[in-house]
């Protein structure tokens, strides 16, 4: 039953689960097997793990009626272990349901032993000391202290400690002057070519307390999971970490490709100028470029042929006529409600502004673009109305809630910009272009 209901209300979602090849998306995260049963023991701590191994034989054996449970309780960990170590090996988040089922034998034992007991008194001082001493095994799982660092740490689940950055001020006033001078005005986006410990999107979006959570472009960073940075490369902004920082040793070529390309100026770096940049942890710089004009076909082409040579596969999902135009646009977004996304099929989806046009411009590289409508839940929505114009053509169309135009084009090499107006309201007012 379950099953018919995820596919009644998620069937895309359940789909791309059964049809996704996890074990090569997460390849970048995975190590042998027996590295990943070490690291899952660091993980939980001696004591854990010898406790549970030794109560799983001791119920086995003492407590006949636990038998079939421990059978249930070995299957479900051993199959889903397995499963989950040929896809990647667990952090420590993983973790949690495999502790889960490893101490439920440990929780049979010693409820055995306390039910043992038949003075009232004495099993209540047992129940307050076991209660006490798991109070204090967490505590001194949790926190540090002289004693967790020389014992704890071997005998103890493994800490992961609040990160500490060096020049945090500097971090500081580098989401500053995202806030206060880059990214004021009409809508702008930024994204974070970079994933390691120095910087990633989620330290800038959780230094700069939500406040720039709208404007952040999320960077593509496992190549198998994520694929190429095309979102990345729409940004108006980025900021580039030098050195290079990353958080697999292999597998993210997207961060370390694009951060070349941009660092040495050359390719798609030549459309990027140098606007700020800030000291941050390890030496490290944090620079902040600013895209100053649109990328050519060839460069991007050459580009996507940097991936292509890790990634044959990738000649076909990049290297066509819908990505390469994507890739050219340029965008000059309204204010208020204003935005733009990458639609699935490599269009573009995106709103006009409250008191501004949001202007668009591409190589088309096909003979006709479709624009749609796509909200269609608003009253009072009025539509749209699309200027376009290249050196060959121009006209003005009005595009009505839930309509679809098409634009036929004389040459597919100009380069054509589209001007969006709400008209009379912004009510409802995105569009897809294809």
């Amino acid at each position: 039953m379950s099953i018919l209901l995820v596919f009644l209300f998620q069937k895309d979602v359940a789909i791309r689960a059964i049809t996704t090849d996890y074990s090569s998306v997460y390849s970048a995260y995975g190590l042998p097997v027996l590295d990943s049963i070490h690291k899952t023991i660091d993980h939980i701590g001696l004591f854990l793990f010898i406790g549970c191994l030794l109560s799983f034989f001791i119920s086995y054996l003492m407590i006949k009626q636990s038998r079939k449970v421990l059978f249930i309780i070995t299957f479900i960990f051993v199959l889903s272990y397995i499963l989950f170590v040929r896809t990647q090996s667990p952090g420590h988040q993983h973790e949690i349901p495999f502790v889960t089922w490893m101490l439920i034998p440990l929780l049979m034992v010693i409820i055995k032993l306390i039910n043992k007991i038949k003075n009232v008194e004495l099993k209540a001082q047992t129940v307050a000391i076991t209660i006490f001493l798991s109070i204090l095994i967490t505590s001194v799982s949790i926190y540090r202290s002289v004693f967790s660092d020389s014992f704890g740490r071997t005998f103890f689940p493994e800490k992961v400690y609040q990160l500490k950055l060096d020049n945090y001020p500097n971090y500081l006033d580098m989401v500053s002057y995202l806030k206060e001078r880059v990214l004021k005005g009409n809508v702008k986006y930024v994204s974070v070519i970079s994933s390691g410990g120095v910087l990633n999107q989620s330290m800038l979006k959780y230094m700069a307390k939500g406040d720039l959570d709208n404007r952040i472009k999320l960077t593509p960073q496992v190549d198998l999971r994520d694929g190429m940075p095309i979102d990345s490369l729409l940004s108006e902004y980025l900021v580039v970490v030098t050195p290079i920082d990353t958080h697999l040793p292999h597998g993210q070529e997207v961060i370390k490709t694009t951060a070349t390309e941009i660092l040495s100026g050359n390719g798609l770096g030549s459309h990027y100028e140098e606007i700020n940049r800030f000291n941050l942890a390890n030496g490290s710089l944090g620079i902040i470029y600013k895209k100053t004009s649109p990328f050519a076909v060839n460069e991007i082409k050459e580009f996507i042929s940097k991936f292509t040579r890790h990634y044959p596969k990738w000649q076909g999902d990049y290297d066509n006529e819908k990505v390469i135009s994507l890739m050219t646009s340029s965008f000059s977004l309204g204010d208020g409600a204003a935005w733009f996304s990458r639609s699935n099929e490599f269009g573009i989806n995106t709103h006009p502004g409250r008191n501004m046009d949001t202007v668009i411009s591409f190589i088309p590289l096909r003979d006709m673009i479709t624009i749609k409508s796509t909200s269609t839940t608003c009253k009072n929505a009025d539509g749209v109305y699309v200027s376009y114009a290249s050196k060959e053509e121009s006209g003005k169309l009005h595009i009505e809630p839930d309509k679809e135009v098409k634009i036929l084009l004389h040459n597919k090499s100009e380069r054509l910009e589209l001007r969006i107006n709400k008209g009379l309201n912004d009510a409802c007012d995105s569009i897809v272009i294809n």
